[in-house]
């Protein structure tokens, strides 16, 4: 009986969209690739595959299925690269063919950590503003390298985001007893990020500007 494997062939090829195809095999597996190496390698209905070939799509169809998952993640919401590393991974994928598209990404200019950190400063001021130490903290969790947290929140003058959000905050709160104005006002900024010191300092200057609104 003759038991020689059949080799590997091609029995269909389609088209997708973002410059890839998908190669079906004679054995129902499927290869994602990118279309320039389906060209490249005249990959076509018919043709058959020795290992050595079948090996090297394989590593490549699975890097472009990383690629198809992280272009997924990235649709949702902007990520860093530690996210997108842990997301992957968890995706079953191998820390080589993680770094490699992490690389990918980067290059193409859809991956940037330090524009990451920005962004996400940007949006925290803009809809729910707090101190730089829990901006440090956020972008820590998020795989954001420190130089590059230092540098997002450079901007932020905790004294000046401190004393606009007690003013804010000090219309849910009696102003005419100091002492629970400034224990509701203070653990409020606390809880946002803001030092002691800097908690205090808004509280006082909140109180004294809301007292001297009302007197005048």
């Amino acid at each position: 009986m003759d038991r020689t494997k059949d080799p590997a062939r091609i029995v269909a090829v389609r088209a997708l969209r973002g410059g890839r195809a998908r190669v079906q095999l004679n054995d129902g597996r499927d290869l994602l690739i990118g279309e320039d190496l389906r060209a490249r390698e005249g990959l076509e209905p018919g043709t058959e595959l020795d290992d050595a070939r079948l090996a090297r799509l394989g590593l490549a169809s699975t890097g472009e299925a990383a690629h198809e998952a992280a272009l997924g993640l990235l649709a949702y919401r902007a990520r860093s690269a530690a996210e997108i590393r842990q997301r992957l991974e968890r995706r079953g994928f191998e820390a080589n063919t993680v770094a490699a598209e992490i690389e990918r990404l980067q290059r193409a200019g859809l991956l940037d950590d330090g524009a990451f950190a920005n962004a996400w400063v940007a949006e925290r001021a803009a809809l729910s503003p707090r101190g730089k130490r829990l901006l440090h903290s956020e972008l820590r969790q998020r795989g954001i390298a420190a130089e590059l947290s230092e540098a997002a929140v450079a901007g932020i003058d905790d004294t000046e985001t401190a004393t606009a959000l007690a003013l804010r905050r000090a219309a849910r709160v009696d102003t005419a007893d100091f002492r629970l104005f400034a224990s509701r006002i203070g653990a409020f900024l606390m809880r946002r990020g803001f030092d002691h010191e800097t908690a205090e300092q808004a509280v006082r200057t909140a109180w004294e500007r809301l007292r001297t609104e009302k007197e005048g």
